[in-house]
């Protein structure tokens, strides 16, 4: 695709796909928080009689209660992304076109990707200079302390697997090519400010250190059309965090 066509409008489009994404969007979260709410409350129960919230802002309690939950987490998951590609699916969107991939495709999607990494490095490097103190953000810690106390396997599933394949799928997929099909350039900003903020940014730093990890995925599918390539190149990223982890425990 040529940068200039970039601005036009998704090609195969459904009738009403924007309220229909939007709401397959609300239903996701909305069970996704009632079941992490339930799983988060039998998980503290099971590591103390007596949680508090105060409890459950705690990355290392948390930590503990994934340990006790991991294989409901992890079935969890799987179901409410079965869920969210079955409806979409039922309502007629569509995403995967393995057929046509072809490697000068594939590597003008990891050109693009490997074009905001570097962004990504020189944002890294200007933090350290404006501000020396700050460390990472909090959601990483808690991705760590989860590593850290499930079975590496179940991990491996969440973070690797599941994880990359419901973002790009609710934030790329849903958002950006069926709720702003017209708007492909308000598309791109807004499902890179709600992946920001689904990882609960505590600052600016981490609000734009998430944004432009966000962006770098966002601008390969927007470029690309391919959802299995930002997906791809959300695993990768994924694994060499996961990876990263495991060697620091």
């Amino acid at each position: 695709m040529k940068l200039g066509s970039m601005k036009a409008p998704w090609g195969d489009q459904v009738k009403g796909s924007w309220w229909k994404a939007l709401l397959i969007v609300i239903v996701y979260f909305v069970l996704r928080v009632m079941f992490e709410s339930w799983m988060y409350a039998q998980g503290a129960l099971k590591v103390t009689a007596e949680p508090t919230l105060d409890m459950l802002q705690d990355p290392e309690f948390l930590g503990q209660v994934f340990q006790v939950t991991q294989v409901e987490s992890v079935v969890g998951g799987i179901l409410l992304t079965l869920f969210v590609i079955g409806v979409s699916y039922k309502v007629g969107f569509r995403f995967f076109q393995f057929k046509t991939m072809n490697w000068k495709n594939i590597f003008q999607a990891l050109g693009i990707y490997l074009g905001f990494f570097a962004l990504q490095i020189a944002w890294g490097a200007l933090v350290t200079q404006v501000a020396p103190e700050y460390t990472q953000p909090d959601n990483q810690t808690l991705v760590q302390e989860m590593v850290g106390n499930m079975n590496l396997i179940y991990a491996f599933i969440t973070v690797v697997i599941i994880a990359p394949i419901v973002e790009e799928y609710l934030l790329r997929g849903l958002i950006m090519k069926y709720i702003f099909t017209y708007t492909p350039v308000l598309g791109f900003i807004v499902s890179s400010i709600i992946f920001a903020l689904l990882h609960s940014p505590a600052n600016w730093i981490d609000f734009t250190t998430y944004f432009i990890l966000s962006a770098c995925l966002a601008g390969v599918y927007w470029y690309s059309r391919r959802l299995e390539y930002s997906i791809f190149l959300h695993m990768v990223q994924n694994l060499i965090g996961f990876l990263t982890i495991i060697s620091m425990s």
